[in-house]
């Protein structure tokens, strides 16, 4: 999933959107997005929930420097899923799941309460990678 990604809009007038996927480290990820003027960079953690891949994301920065930490909507859990060379990655329904839990175990028991609600993962957005 490392590289250069773009979105792939549902309608022709809406723009598209790019995604830098880099390694930090054997656990970590860094995320670009969008890669343009306001962009925001992600710390991003590979996560299985309830047997579902995942990833746990940390607001680490923006073009205009540091996150505050005291700022709401820092921490975000998205699910992806690859296939036919693409990539689609639905957020976390924070109306169902709160996005500021941050230890493993409050994340799987409130993600295990809404596991069979089909809103539980939203706003899916579809990418296909590019290459430079």
């Amino acid at each position: 999933m490392l590289g250069l990604w773009e979105s792939l809009p549902e309608n022709s007038d809406e723009e598209k959107e790019r995604m830098m996927i880099l390694k930090f480290s054997s656990t970590e990820y860094i995320i670009h997005y969008p890669v343009r003027e306001n962009a925001i960079y992600f710390r991003a953690y590979p996560i299985k929930v309830g047997g579902v891949s995942c990833v746990q994301l940390q607001a680490i920065g923006s073009n205009d420097g540091p996150q505050d930490q005291g700022e709401k909507g820092l921490y975000h859990v998205a699910s992806y899923q690859l296939s036919d060379a693409k990539l689609e990655i639905k957020l976390l329904n924070e109306k169902l799941v709160d996005d500021e839990l941050k230890k493993p175990a409050e994340l799987t028991r409130a993600f295990l309460e809404h596991k069979d609600n089909k809103n539980l993962f939203v706003n899916p957005v579809e990418f296909r990678r590019i290459k430079k």
